[in-house]
């Protein structure tokens, strides 16, 4: 009999009362090498029935430090008896979460296997950032040299409450997310929730790619923000939309943090945006805090353009990207950030930058390359792991800009903001994925 009929049969004995008190699988049929193997694992942690975890409606709270589990496991044979003689590893696998310790009775298994001697096992499992229904499974999965059974088997579900979008933030790393590559569920405006427990999950800004949410809930600075990037313009958006529900596949994009394959759901329009921060020059240099700041508008006061040669004119011209000197220091050198306003205001341009200035010449004007003051800049603060410096302000529209630098056709880019591929460093530019017959490609 084949594996695939053997589990069709163990399963269709699970749904026939009649069958409750005949073996679960004739043994004289067995493959011979199944026989002395598990079918599956009874796995329980231990959570008493009234307990947080133990229910929708008495949940786990989201812990970035973990909570702790007794993890139990009992090997279950073809006739449904548990298999007193059988000794092996299990690899532990969660449905969301990080695995943080696995601590064995029998420390006879490789890191992150829980050890099955005399038919079962235990281990106090520690558990961080998991959300929604977490299950611990674990998989008879061979020792690198025999191949395992693979008999799984899977706890029931406990119950954790979803994240916020400060609790997937927050990290010690500038470049990547405790939870990248997970597919997380946030905390945002539900009606379902207790008034309590929703959480203001504003739209700051729409892009021709995506857009920026932010959950007021939290002080402004506190990692509370982040970029949801749909690939191209996302229809019936707008600043000011509070999100009841916001899912996707947390990712990082040269060290930026983003949300991908978003959905989300819009409980009310209108909404009161956030005033910009006052952004400190001093901190500008300084990763682990301009890291809590990620994906947050924010104003800087006093810029000065430095756009001082033609080097810095091909970089602008190609990624519509310029420095920017503050007024104070950070850490002993000159604050500087970077600027990107050609995908929101193309018209705010340097004229020492344009194909016919007379500033490419060996004799050019006075007034080539001066710096330009500016009063302030408002914008969107991202990171790119490869420029420099990192961070960089994006523009949201000819409004961040002090009135008396704002371009003539302020009113018709407002009007009509720009579309299309968002215009970067060719290490900075994608493509919507493609699939081919059923494989994503990235």
């Amino acid at each position: 009999m084949s594996r695939a009929a053997q589990l069709t049969a163990a399963f269709l004995s699970l749904l026939l009362p009649g069958c409750a008190d005949q073996p679960l699988i004739d043994e004289a049929n067995l493959d011979p090498a199944t026989q002395g193997q598990p079918l599956w694992f009874e796995l329980e942690v231990s959570i008493e029935p009234e307990a947080p975890g133990s229910s929708p409606d008495n949940p786990l709270p989201f812990s970035i430090e973990g909570h702790n589990f007794t993890l139990t496991a009992t090997a279950m044979g073809y006739d449904r008896a548990p298999m007193a003689d059988y000794e092996g590893c299990l690899k532990v696998h969660l449905t969301s979460g990080i695995l943080e310790q696995l601590q064995n009775q029998n420390q006879t298994c490789p890191e992150g296997n829980l050890a099955i001697l005399g038919g079962s096992g235990s281990a106090q499992v520690r558990v961080s950032r998991a959300y929604d229904q977490l299950r611990i499974w674990a998989s008879d999965e061979g020792n690198g040299q025999e191949t395992g059974s693979y008999a799984s088997g899977s706890t029931q579900a406990i119950h954790t409450r979803l994240p916020t979008i400060a609790q997937v933030q927050t990290s010690d790393s500038t470049v990547e997310s405790p939870l990248q590559h997970s597919y997380v569920p946030f905390l945002g405006y539900d009606p379902e929730l207790p008034e309590e427990e929703r959480r203001q999950l504003i739209v700051t800004t729409v892009t021709n790619d995506g857009f920026y949410v932010t959950d007021t809930s939290d002080p402004p600075g506190s990692y509370n923000s982040m970029f949801v990037f749909s690939f191209s313009r996302p229809d019936h958006l707008q600043a000011g939309d509070r999100l009841s529900k916001l899912s996707g596949i947390v990712s990082e994009f040269l060290g930026f943090t983003e949300l991908q394959f978003p959905i989300w759901t819009v409980e009310s329009s209108g909404n009161l945006i956030p005033e910009p921060s006052l952004l400190d020059p001093e901190i500008v240099c300084i990763g682990t805090e301009m890291e809590a700041w990620e994906s947050s508008v924010v104003r800087l006061d006093n810029l000065l353009t430095d756009v001082s040669r033609a080097s810095d004119c091909i970089d602008y011209n190609e990624y519509g990207q310029w420095p920017a000197i503050l007024q104070g220091q950070c850490q002993g050198s000159e604050a500087r950030i970077n600027v990107v306003n050609g995908n929101t205001v193309p018209s705010w341009r340097f004229p020492e930058c344009e194909a016919s200035s007379e500033c490419s010449g060996t004799e050019r004007p006075d007034w080539c390359f001066e710096p330009r003051d500016l009063e302030y800049l408002v914008g969107v603060l991202r990171h790119t792991r490869y420029a420099s410096p990192p961070w960089i302000l994006e523009v949201r529209d000819c409004l961040d800009f002090p009135l008396e630098n704002r371009p003539a056709d302020c009113a018709q880019l407002l009007m009509h903001p720009p579309s299309g591929p968002r215009i970067a460093p060719f290490y900075q530019r994608r493509e919507a994925p493609t699939c081919t017959y059923g494989t994503l490609h990235q």
